[in-house]
């Protein structure tokens, strides 16, 4: 007997299929997500695949299997969504707030509460360790989006990011109102209105297993705000909140738009 050939079998036939098995979502717990009986598997195993899963550092190539382009179509199918139920919503309000109130919708800190909030951490395929599966569970909730649109049509999607996106951002809004707000670009939009500059420093980092940023932001010259967090970005945004709040009780940049 050739046991290289019976060997070879085994592990094509048998041990190939466990190894799919071990990789394959639970479809049940999927559908319990999405409300509806999937059509077709392939994109929703695609969706469900983060890019944290592949080599940290390697090249991209157009043949590796991800929800990456599934994550961009997705991204502007909510766009077009969101755009549609704002402006139905708020038929007298201007560009301005609804463009705000956009922005906070379909912000990552958001995208990543209600991916949560649903269960998507229950069925995504991700590499814990890589520090590319950071913000997996808002882009797997933009690429399953983006596979509803190509299995069921865009009604479908319609339906989907209105009973569990919209809906949810309402309540994640009454628990937390500052949550997607983007603090610092509206210092820096209300600098430029006024010709002031707006100067961001990073004053400390302490690198390592409980990294810290601390930053400052400088309004014309003086120190207005102070913020720290385990990212660069996290800490400017305190910081600009910090600023903004000073100013408002001095002035007034623009409010916050909940």
């Amino acid at each position: 007997m050739n046991w290289a050939t019976v060997l070879n079998f085994f592990s094509s036939n048998y041990f190939g299929k466990f190894r799919k098995k071990k990789n394959e979502p639970n479809w049940a717990v999927l559908e319990s997500i999405l409300d509806f009986s999937i059509r077709n598997k392939e994109y929703y195993r695609l969706a469900l695949i983060d890019p944290s899963c592949h080599q940290t550092g390697a090249q991209r190539h157009s043949n590796q299997k991800d929800n990456d382009r599934l994550e961009f179509l997705g991204d502007s199918v909510i766009g077009a969504i969101v755009s549609k139920y704002l402006y139905l919503k708020y038929p007298d309000s201007l560009v301005g707030p609804m463009s705000e109130k956009k922005a906070r919708i379909v912000s990552r800190e958001i995208g990543d509460s209600i991916a949560k909030r649903i269960g998507i951490d229950k069925v995504l395929i991700k590499n814990k360790n890589n520090p590319l599966a950071k913000d997996a569970l808002g882009n797997a909730l933009e690429a399953i989006v983006g596979a509803i649109f190509l299995d069921k049509g865009f009604e479908q999607a319609e339906r989907f990011v209105r009973q569990k996106m919209i809906s949810i951002f309402e309540e994640i809004n009454q628990e937390n109102p500052d949550l997607g707000i983007n603090f610092k670009n509206k210092l820096l939009e209300w600098g430029l209105k006024e010709k002031i500059e707006i100067d961001f420093r990073l004053v400390h980092h302490n690198p390592g297993p409980h990294c810290t940023f601390v930053s400052r932001v400088y309004v014309d010259g003086v120190a207005l705000g102070e913020g720290k967090s385990s990212t660069k970005k996290g800490s400017e945004q305190m910081a600009a909140k910090h600023a903004l709040a000073v100013l408002r009780k001095k002035s007034a940049p623009p409010s916050s738009t909940n």
